[in-house]
């Protein structure tokens, strides 16, 4: 079954979960986020004046199940946010642990093991907690969060909203649209400001960076970043955020913004509805990752270079031409991480190391290296010392631009990080190293049998191979029409004398046919017996 190969994939991977979280305690209420799979987040509400609890979306119900032991504590609901089994896997496994727990969510969304199905504003109370179910369509049909009443508990509310609102983000549209979507970030943006956030995912930094993308002078996303990429340095968890927060960063709940507009390019018409056009920037913003990619290649004595760049849906592509001699010590940027990966090895950098390179507008100019020395990084669980160095492209037009790479005693990039920008790469799982003494095994594949009309690559090549076969056979027959003569000749001599031995029958008939003469003269009699063939 895929749910539980991927849950024991991420229980290999992660034994202890993903993040190091932190419980958050308000008054006699205790949230545990339960850091599962890969990068979800089931959350733990306790009320610890009762020892009731509630879940919400048990995705590994045997890690929930070992908080709920460690914490000491009885489940009675289980809070479903939707249906994707990343967040409902484990309904009924904790089910079957605790008969009595009720499982919470909105019927059109087919929760697995429902028992209490919920409506918009439905109240769900367990022990001193009082939680608000509001419907949420758009990630899916019948998406839910959960708002935990801070009233009850003389403190702060608390949204846990699945996979509708993430830090600085939000979740796909897989089955409604924007418009549909805007009215349930609309939901999230009316909380009380002081509002706790508590998503599905840790998204955090990916999120943010696309937020950087979006709208680039954004001071309070500029900010968070450099707060959140000192969390996941240490691997800790993200959240909560709040709801001031994420309107002050988060695109998806800034679709209001003039500053965003501005930021996308994007206007509202003359006879445009404000909601219609809030859809429109959301759609805007979903759609908008820059792609760039670009195509050298060697033609003659220039070296062509062409530019793609994909923002949402506008693609644009410019051509460049540079004569061979120009380009002489020119290194590209996959040439670029080899010699920096050989330089990390070495823990050496050469002085006045130089090379040409491209900058942004692909204009030529000059890259150059500088040595950063050792560091420590934690990578995964692990503190590894790495060796830094600095490359800077020199365009005559702008200032440097500079990178700071860090490698392992490998050779493995461990981080990249872009200076003055949120541009950042981490490797967050150290990579299985091999020792030297160890021989290197061949792999064994298991034999199976090939059934090539299965093979998508195979069957076309044989449809092509089939075709084009077929019009050599078809060119060859109609530069020598002498075969259909013979053929039928041969045909009709066959059916009227209807031989037990064909092949014999076949080898009588066509050995006289090895005279160039008698081959010429049968021709002959079979085209005046068959007028047509006169004019092939």
């Amino acid at each position: 079954m895929f749910y539980k190969r991927q849950v024991r994939k991420a229980q290999q991977r992660f034994p202890s979960g993903h993040s190091t979280v932190q419980p958050t305690t308000i008054n006699n209420v205790k949230i545990v986020p339960i850091p599962v799979l890969t990068d979800n987040y089931s959350y733990l509400i306790i009320d610890t004046t009762s020892n009731a609890a509630a879940v919400v979306d048990p995705a590994d119900p045997e890690m929930v199940q070992a908080c709920l032991e460690q914490e000491g504590v009885t489940l009675e609901a289980i809070l479903c946010t939707h249906k994707h089994w990343d967040h409902s896997g484990g309904n009924k496994g904790l089910r079957r642990l605790h008969s009595s727990c009720r499982v919470y969510g909105n019927a059109m969304d087919n929760i697995p093991g429902l028992t209490n199905p919920l409506s918009d504003k439905d109240s769900i109370e367990i022990g001193r907690l009082r939680f608000q179910a509001f419907f949420t369509p758009g990630h899916t049909v019948g998406h839910m969060v959960y708002l935990l009443d801070g009233k009850s508990i003389d403190g702060p509310s608390s949204l846990f909203s699945g996979d509708l609102v993430f830090l600085s983000g939000c979740g796909r549209m897989f089955e409604g649209n924007a418009t549909t979507m805007l009215a349930s970030l609309d939901a999230v943006a009316a909380l009380a400001d002081e509002t706790l956030l508590w998503p599905g995912h840790e998204y955090a930094e990916d999120n943010l960076m696309f937020a950087a993308e979006v709208e680039p002078n954004n001071t309070a996303q500029k900010n968070k970043f450099q707060q959140v990429l000192q969390q996941r340095e240490g691997n800790m968890c993200t959240c909560p955020s709040t709801i001031r927060e994420e309107k002050e960063y988060n695109p998806f709940l800034r679709s209001h913004s003039a500053e965003l507009h501005q930021a996308l390019g994007l206007q509202q018409e003359i006879e445009e509805d404000w909601i219609k056009f809030r859809a429109r920037v959301l759609e805007e913003i979903k759609d908008h990752p820059l792609d760039r990619k670009s195509y050298m290649v060697r033609e003659e004595d220039q070296l062509v270079v062409n530019k793609i760049v994909t923002e949402g849906q506008d693609e644009k592509r410019h051509a460049f031409t540079f004569p061979w001699s120009s380009v002489e010590g020119f290194i590209s940027e996959a040439s670029n991480l080899l010699i920096l990966r050989i330089l990390a090895k070495r823990k050496a950098v050469p002085e006045n190391m130089v090379f040409l390179s491209f900058d942004t507008e692909t204009n030529l100019c000059t890259s150059t290296f500088k040595e950063l020395g050792s560091r420590n990084q934690t990578v995964g669980r692990e503190v590894m010392e790495v060796f830094g160095i600095e490359r800077a492209i020199h365009s005559e037009k702008d200032l440097p631009t500079m990178w700071h790479f860090f490698f392992l005693f490998d050779g493995h990039l461990a981080s990249r990080v872009q200076i003055g920008s949120p541009v950042t790469m981490k490797l967050i799982q150290m990579p299985l190293l091999k020792e030297k003494e160890e021989e290197e095994q061949k792999p064994v594949f298991e034999k199976k049998p090939l059934i090539w009309e299965e093979d998508m690559h195979l069957y076309s090549k044989y449809l092509d191979r089939k075709e084009e076969l077929k019009a050599n056979h078809t060119t060859y027959v109609r530069h020598h029409p002498e075969l259909k003569a013979i053929m039928a000749d041969f045909l009709q001599f066959l059916l009227l004398r209807k031989p037990e031995d064909v092949f014999t029958f076949a080898a009588d008939y066509f050995a006289p046919f090895s005279s160039q003469k008698h081959l010429e003269t049968s021709f002959q009699m079979s085209n005046k017996a068959n007028p047509l063939m006169k004019n092939n």
